[in-house]
């Protein structure tokens, strides 16, 4: 499985990952597409930096 967190649409070259990849075994692809995919990241820092204080 490949999963991918991004600001933008990276449909194509999701797909052509998918599509290069081997057929013996099944294949999955999820995007999660974040509109304000930087402020997401710095939250998720900030978030990692709080747990580390407990």
């Amino acid at each position: 499985m490949l999963f991918t967190v991004s600001g933008n649409g990276p449909l194509s070259s999701l797909k052509e990952n998918l599509d290069a990849a081997a057929t013996n075994r099944n294949q999955y692809v999820v995007n999660l597409h974040i509109e304000d995919h930087q402020e997401f990241i710095a939250k998720m820092y900030e978030k990692a930096e709080d747990l580390g204080d407990d």
